[in-house]
């Protein structure tokens, strides 16, 4: 869906006096929401796999730091081999971009999609203290805290009684309220599918979650989160099989790579050949293809050998203070 839309619609936007894509996909832009509801899950379910913060922290960092170093330099080498259509990035730049933490220091990312990494980073520094603080079990008032102040946000009132008091619009960042609707339903459905809690708390936290979007939101963000809660129904009830399917299970393998190189790369190769006189089709074609097989060798021959030699690593020397192996 992002893919489709950053080759789309945001390419027709940033490039307009190139010849037009012939199709466009402005709804894909918000298949990070759907993102955000998945990473809910699959963040919950981390968790309840740690047996401490540093198993968590450990398996988040295998995940998503060495695939991302290599996407940043990729990524900032293609910008200074191209010459265009975008400015080459700093060595500062790249060097802020490397701790994936670059939009705290006022320093632009690297390529635009890094900003939903620092969301990440919230929600998962969110659970952690959850997790921590031994709440795991009692996630509903955490859960319901969190919401409510997602609803003030998204509510004429913040803008009229709160915005701009000291604090907080650090406190709205910190704790990512535009967003927490969507990881709280991804949380809910976790714990539906581990029959954790009442289904009564979980289904009414899915329903305010989903009441704060259709009320706050765009048509088309109202409806993937709509798509969002249909699919996870489904997975609960066993419906979604067809999921295993070899050419979706690869995607799924290779998506986060391919979420990290996939938009400057590709529009700069469809910016390169619409400039040469080339169909913007097959211009989105060629950068759908180059897209694919660099997240293919970015998976295969970096994440993937990157996570086992950490988890590997790890697990002959556990990090956790409280260890007594790590005495």
């Amino acid at each position: 869906m992002v893919l489709l839309y950053h080759y789309t619609t945001r390419f027709s936007e940033l490039f307009p006096h190139a010849i037009p894509i012939p199709f466009s996909f402005p709804a894909g832009e918000f298949g990070v929401e759907l993102f955000f509801v998945i990473s809910g899950f699959v963040i919950t379910m981390t968790l309840d796999r740690s047996k401490s913060a540093a198993d968590f922290l450990v398996a988040r960092f295998s995940r998503l730091y060495p695939a991302y170093w290599t996407a940043v330099l990729l990524t900032s080498g293609v910008l200074v081999a191209a010459s265009g259509p975008f400015a080459v990035p700093s060595a500062n730049q790249v060097g802020f971009n490397l701790t994936m933490a670059q939009e705290f220091f006022h320093v632009p990312s690297v390529d635009g999609v890094y900003w939903t990494l620092e969301v990440e980073l919230l929600f998962y520094a969110l659970a952690l203290a959850v997790f921590t603080t031994g709440s795991m079990r009692r996630l509903e008032k955490p859960l319901l805290v969190w919401l409510l102040l997602a609803a003030l946000f998204a509510s004429p009132l913040w803008g009229s009684y709160v915005e701009g008091k000291p604090f907080t619009g650090a406190l709205a960042r910190l704790l990512i309220l535009p967003y927490a609707p969507f990881f709280a339903m991804g949380v809910a459905f976790h714990r539906i599918y581990r029959n954790e809690g009442s289904r009564a708390w979980n289904g009414g936290l899915i329903a305010f979650a989903l009441a704060i979007v259709l009320l706050s939101a765009p048509g088309a963000m109202a409806l993937v989160t709509l798509a969002a809660c249909l699919l996870f129904t489904l997975l609960l009830r066993g419906r979604l099989g067809f999921l295993r399917l070899r050419p979706l299970v690869f995607l799924g393998t290779i998506s986060y790579s391919l979420y990290l190189v996939h938009q400057k790369i590709g529009h700069t190769v469809m910016a390169k050949m619409i400039d040469d006189g080339l169909d913007p089709a097959a211009a989105v074609l060629a950068a759908t293809l180059v897209s694919l097989g660099l997240a293919t060798a970015l998976t295969f021959l970096v994440e993937r050998p990157a996570l086992t030699a950490i988890r590997d690593w790890y697990r002959k020397n556990p990090l956790d203070p409280f260890s007594r192996q790590s005495r």
